[in-house]
């Protein structure tokens, strides 16, 4: 409905242009560009809607399965290994009763030719089917990914653990070093 209120209102302004027409030769050039330019403004309103963004350059969503590289904000992300549940031989790591722990291998490579980039365990979140998210926990299995700063070119490899719900499916695990932009590093189990 909000696409078609502008014809209204163009109608509705064409009887006061040719109204003003008769006026003075300012009154005249005013009303005449207002009569040309509304419809231009129209087909924008109208049609701007219709227009998809396009995807962030190297920004990818793809299956969370070992062997899966996603890419964005100049950084990829590898997807070694999916560990769910794991379980520790150290009873002080075991989870609690009613969740477990999700563990993934992953290596972090720096894409970006001309700058460092941060690469830190806490950019990671994993988010399951309920809607709950879940940042990443101190512990799980070794070597555990550190922050660390990378060179172009670099990269950094690691595991992340998660304690998450018992029995709720997984959603979403992704990689955000700059909460500013919309280009996360994507890894999708649905």
């Amino acid at each position: 409905m909000h696409r078609i209120v502008p014809v209204i209102e163009w109608f509705a302004l064409l009887p006061l242009w040719r109204k003003l027409a008769k006026k003075t030769p300012l009154q005249f050039i005013l009303a005449s560009a207002t009569a040309v330019l509304w419809p231009v403004l129209i087909v924008a309103v109208v049609f701007d809607g219709d227009r998809q963004e396009p995807a962030a350059e190297g920004a990818t969503q793809v299956r969370a399965e070992p062997g899966q590289t996603a890419e964005g904000e100049h950084v990829r992300v590898v997807l070694h290994t999916i560990t769910d549940p794991w379980t520790s031989d150290n009873a002080f790591e075991e989870a609690p009763v009613g969740r477990r722990i999700v563990a993934f291998d992953v290596t972090i490579d720096s894409s970006d030719e001309s700058d460092t980039h941060m690469a830190n365990p806490f950019y990671f979140k994993l988010t399951d089917s309920a809607g709950f998210a879940y940042a990443e926990i101190l512990g799980g299995p070794e070597p555990a990914l550190n922050a660390i700063s990378l060179g172009p070119g670099q990269k950094t490899r690691g595991w992340i653990a998660f304690e998450v719900q018992a029995g709720i499916p997984l959603k979403q695990l992704s990689y955000d070093p700059d909460a500013s932009t919309e280009e996360a590093v994507e890894f999708s189990f649905q």
